[in-house]
Parts: structure tokens; C-alpha cells; sequence
């Protein structure tokens, strides 16, 4: 069996590419951007990205990684936060817990007037590969 190298979770909110820093897998940023913008491409049903039709849901920050309190995650006392750039918006950074990994993260440009969905995570997986292969 193959170890598990890359694993690409996309949500409404944002896109999250992990990779094993060891791995052939490179261009994480970039790969979480194209994401990200062909979410919006693709439900918006247009080439350019219209702001007037778009909007951010995901928070203006997230946590790095969280001390555990009594066997409990305690959110409240994180030891870092990463807080999203308007100018640099995709956010990347290494995690040396349990399992070493780079992790990528873009907020999505949420379509506000959405022309489809089918079709959406293949366009946006593959979108995301495209940059890393």
C-alpha cells in the first residue's frame, strides 16, 4: 500500500491542500488559488471573476495548531493564528505535530449568483492538481 502524500479538501468557504514535506508534491499555493478561483469560475458560469458577484465566508483567521487540555482540544488556547492577507490571500505553512505536513489554505470567493454546480468539485479538484503534477 502507498502512504498517503496529498490530500485536497475543498469546502464552500476555502480550499485546503495538504502535502507530505517529503514528498514530489510542490506548488501548493498556487494549487489552492486555482482552486479556489475556479470554484467561483465555474458556479458563477463566467471566465473572469466578477467581485459583484462574490463574497468571502470563511473567517479572517484560523489556528495554526491547539494545545490539548485534559484530553480536550481547547480552541481558546491556540498557539497561533494565521490571519488572511487581502494582498497574499493563500496562506501556507509547516506543521511538525504527529504527522510532518505543508498545508496551503485560500478563502473562496463565494458566487453570489450561481449558474451551476454539477460538475464543481471535478472542475475544482482537477484544477488544483493540474498545478502539482
Amino acid at each position: 500500500m502507498r502512504p498517503l502524500t496529498r490530500v485536497h479538501v475543498h469546502t464552500l468557504a476555502f480550499q485546503a491542500i495538504l502535502t507530505r514535506p517529503d514528498s514530489a508534491w510542490k506548488n501548493s499555493m498556487s494549487a489552492a488559488a486555482k482552486a479556489a478561483l475556479t470554484a467561483h469560475r465555474h458556479t458563477c458560469g463566467e471566465h473572469d471573476i466578477d467581485a459583484t458577484k462574490a463574497r468571502l465566508i470563511m473567517d479572517g483567521s484560523f489556528s495554526l495548531s491547539t494545545k490539548e487540555v485534559e484530553g480536550e482540544v481547547d480552541l481558546s488556547k491556540s498557539q497561533s493564528r494565521v490571519y488572511v492577507n487581502n494582498q497574499r490571500p493563500v496562506s501556507c505553512w509547516e506543521e511538525e505535530k504527529d504527522l510532518p505536513a505543508h498545508i496551503c489554505v485560500a478563502p473562496v470567493l463565494v458566487c453570489t449568483k450561481i449558474l451551476k454546480t454539477a460538475g464543481g468539485g471535478d472542475n475544482v479538484s482537477s484544477a488544483g492538481l493540474v498545478f502539482q503534477i
